[in-house]
């Protein structure tokens, strides 16, 4: 008992470190690439307009470099988001996964949409980050891998527990993972551990994927 307590101390604090370097990169990208493109993208579209405006040749292909570096500003700031969603304490999880849902549509073109049932609040940070990533990782795999055109992540609060569930219609689970999927497995699993939650994948009956995670008690 005294091994498993200190390997799930160990976990946890090696989460946290992983999760406090996300926020950084994160951070840094909005605070520091996205202003410095946002910069650019205003001094480029100011020659833009002059050059426009005399008549210059080279007006039309300035004005398109300046939408480029707009269509990337907008693009690191989106990554940001993804690394950095929201706090998650309280409701935040809930603006968490709607913008994870957002985000599926936006870049992927694929169907994907949020739902939420009951008192879906968190009070600890910990476990709301966790659960949020481990959706993160659901969407992420389906994308990747599972070839759906459409995926259903909700969260149904009742009494003490919660429960996150993503479904998708893709091709299922093959009996044997590549490497690289089984790792964003893995990593969804020790997630779980962490939290004490428990997570179950499995092929829905309709076919594709169905993988919910079940928190007793989430500090609500």
């Amino acid at each position: 008992m005294r091994d498993i307590t200190v390997r799930r101390r160990l976990e946890h604090e090696t989460l946290r470190t992983s999760e406090h370097e996300r926020r950084r990169v994160g951070q840094d990208l909005h605070d520091g690439l996205g202003q410095m493109l946002t910069g650019i993208s205003l001094i480029s579209g100011n020659i833009a307009r002059r050059l426009t405006l005399e008549g210059h040749s080279m007006g039309d292909e300035l004005v398109e470099m300046t939408d480029l570096i707009r269509d990337a500003d907008r693009l690191s700031r989106n990554i940001a988001r993804g690394l950095v969603p929201v706090e998650m304490e309280g409701e935040g999880m809930s603006a968490a996964l709607s913008a994870l849902c957002d985000n599926a549509r936006k870049f992927f073109s694929v169907e994907c949409e949020y739902s939420e049932e009951g008192d879906v609040s968190v009070k600890d940070g910990g476990a709301a980050s966790n659960l949020y990533r481990i959706a993160q990782e659901c969407v992420s795999n389906v994308v990747k891998h599972g070839r759906a055109t459409k995926i259903d992540v909700s969260l149904v609060g009742k009494g003490s527990g919660l429960t996150l569930k993503v479904t998708d219609n893709g091709v299922g689970f093959p009996d044997e993972l590549k490497k690289d999927r089984r790792m964003g497995v893995d990593i969804m699993r020790h997630r779980a551990r962490v939290i004490n939650a428990r997570l179950d994948i499995s092929r829905a009956q309709e076919g594709g994927t169905v993988v919910t995670c079940v928190l007793s008690s989430p500090g609500k």
